[in-house]
């Protein structure tokens, strides 16, 4: 009962506290083949918004959900720099949004060593996704700018894990504890029972 409530009660915390994770995802080679026309028409190019028309491109998916089970968060701006001499540089880039999500009036703005995003909402459990159409391998840096109430941005890791899987997690738990307090009764019984055999 004690795994079971110290679950809970991690869990509990964190989707009361305003939290995006984002997590970013290259697509593979099998995925880029069934997808690759559809990315290049969501990514525009950086230089005159057109769509995409470059195979030598790697497309780097990043997505950002709010963990809260109760957090508005409004006015969200975030960017993904890539550092001088990374050796990497965007090409193109767009902002979808996953039903129910809104993108909304948003800003977008792209140049070869970054992407950033300007005046984006996310109601609880809202997720948007950026396509970032890269020259090279290397993953951008991630910085929360600016937001209308102060927010973790914080990339996926073992805490926004358990948060995302909390129904699940909790009925590990449990069951774990069920299994523990079964398996103590047992060895109870057993004991008491070898304790009648001795008297």
């Amino acid at each position: 009962m004690f795994i079971t409530w110290s679950a809970k009660e991690l869990i509990a915390s964190a989707t009361n506290t305003p939290l995006i994770e984002y997590h970013y995802r290259w697509m593979d080679e099998s995925e880029y083949r069934k997808w690759s026309q559809k990315m290049r028409a969501f990514a525009l190019s950086c230089v005159d918004r057109s769509a995409i028309n470059d195979n030598d491109l790697n497309y780097l998916l990043v997505s950002m959900q709010n963990l809260s089970d109760t957090k508005l968060l409004k006015g969200v701006s975030v960017s993904f720099v890539y550092p001088p001499g990374s050796g990497s540089t965007i090409s193109g880039s767009r902002l979808l949004s996953k039903t129910p999500a809104i993108k909304g009036d948003v800003l977008e703005m792209c140049s070869n060593n970054g992407f950033e995003i300007r005046g984006l909402d996310f109601h609880p459990h809202w997720e948007h996704t950026a396509i970032l159409a890269v020259k090279g391998t290397s993953q951008p840096f991630a910085v929360l700018q600016k937001s209308e109430v102060a927010t973790l941005f914080e990339q996926r890791n073992l805490k926004t894990t358990l948060v995302r899987n909390e129904v699940l997690i909790t009925l590990i738990s449990l069951g774990l504890a069920i299994v523990i307090a079964l398996f103590y009764f047992m060895s109870l019984s057993s004991a008491r029972t070898e304790a009648n055999r001795d008297d």
